[in-house]
């Protein structure tokens, strides 16, 4: 699994590189369901976070988790790849917020992998047993 994880992180790097809707949090993301790529999206900033009001902060942007699930058909049961490039240019913490989990976790995708730095990864299971939901992680190292 290791490897697999580590070409679709690399797939969503380079959509996190090529973002040039919002240059300060630039994040891609995958979704992926048997083998294949079934989506993809990245951070999009609508509004200048400078001009907008407090109760409209959510509507200035759109992040990559959620761009990726509006344009994908069916992603139940899928894995999504998310990452994120720092000012360094280098790999960066790619955590989906609590909200972007909630959503993932609502349209039925089973695993969350996201670059945690340059060298690691981690991973979000999400699921729902006995009408609880829940979310175990996993931390693995990328190796070249």
């Amino acid at each position: 699994m290791g490897l697999v994880y580590h070409r679709h992180l690399n797939s969503a790097l380079r959509v996190a590189e090529a973002n040039e809707f919002y240059h300060k949090w630039r994040l891609g993301a995958i979704i992926m369901k048997g083998g294949s790529m079934r989506s993809v999206g990245m951070s999009k900033l609508h509004t200048p976070a400078r001009i907008a009001s407090i109760e409209h902060l959510k509507d200035i942007s759109t992040h990559a988790e959620i761009d990726a699930l509006s344009r994908c058909g069916s992603p139940k049961g899928s894995t999504v790849f998310v990452a994120r490039v720092g000012r360094n240019g280098k790999a960066a913490m790619a955590k989906p917020c609590d909200d972007c989990t909630e959503a993932l976790r609502e349209h039925g995708v089973k695993r969350v992998v996201y670059t945690v730095n340059p060298t690691a990864f981690d991973t979000l299971r999400l699921g729902v047993t006995r009408g609880t939901s829940y979310c175990n992680s996993f931390r693995y190292s990328i190796c070249s």
